[in-house]
């Protein structure tokens, strides 16, 4: 069952938000020195007498997801949230060995991040996140859910998951043509574009999924005719993916056609 994400409206009470006899995830103020602001939180890791400080500077922290620790498995995953437009914030894994094991996600856009429990082994999902593409504002986000599990103690990508992405479907073809078409038609006019959110969305999907020249195929096929720019937008989308610290953080070279992504990150021209 997918976890949801909340708010929290007050300041977070301070103490255990999950605990396991001798094992705890304690809600602590904000270390002296750094932020003074009362509703400052930190969070910290406790087994008997052993204590992990994660990390401080969060709005809210929230265990995501818990079980018992094995190969496939850390004992607790919890969200600290920074806040914000952008969602900046840390996931971290705590595995309660002696000394406790922590490993730790850092970006922007975790607030999104959903944890799912099957067949005892852990199973994430957090947001691939393309900022500011083609002048879009902040909150004209796309996101591409990427599947995360654990292995070898540490937060891995489920390669097998993501390129076992649906097709994209007649609809969000159209859907593509329709979006820059009028996205075309606002910059012929000079006016505000409403930018280009759903292709770029469905666009990545599908390249992170293996499948970067069917992507390819279909840009070029709902691109507006006579309108320039497409190779311009192809390559910057490429750079965009590559850009981006889960790319590297996750070896997404190993997904298939990535090489063709990399190369038209190189290329010119650019948006």
């Amino acid at each position: 069952m997918l976890v949801p994400l909340g708010s929290v409206g007050a300041d977070q009470p301070l103490g255990d938000i999950w605990r396991r006899q001798s094992e705890a995830i304690v809600v602590t103020a904000c270390p002296a020195g750094g932020d003074s602001d009362s509703s400052c939180r930190g969070l910290l890791a406790r087994r008997g007498k052993q204590a992990v400080r994660l990390g401080a500077g969060y709005n809210v922290g929230k265990v995501l997801w818990s079980g018992k620790a094995s190969a496939a498995s850390p004992d607790v995953v919890l969200l600290g949230d920074s806040g914000g437009s952008g969602g900046a914030g840390d996931l971290f894994a705590v595995t309660f060995a002696d000394p406790i094991h922590v490993r730790r996600l850092q970006g922007e856009r975790m607030d999104w991040a959903r944890a799912q429990r099957a067949s005892n082994r852990l199973h994430l999902e957090v947001a691939f996140n393309i900022e500011y593409f083609n002048g879009v504002p902040h909150a004209g986000v796309s996101i591409v859910p990427l599947p995360i599990v654990w292995s070898h103690g540490d937060f891995a990508i489920d390669l097998a998951a993501l390129t076992k992405r649906p097709a994209i479907t007649a609809r969000e073809s159209r859907a593509i043509a329709r979006e820059l078409d009028a996205w075309a038609r606002a910059e012929r006019s000079g006016t505000m574009p409403n930018g280009t959110v759903s292709t770029v969305t469905i666009l990545a999907t599908l390249m992170l999924s293996g499948r970067t020249l069917e992507a390819r195929r279909l840009l070029h096929t709902a691109w507006p005719r006579q309108f320039h720019g497409e190779a311009a937008f192809w390559n910057s989308l490429c750079a965009a993916i590559v850009a981006h610290p889960w790319w590297t953080r996750f070896g997404l070279r190993r997904i298939p056609e990535a090489s063709r992504i990399v190369a038209a990150s190189r290329a010119e021209p650019r948006l």
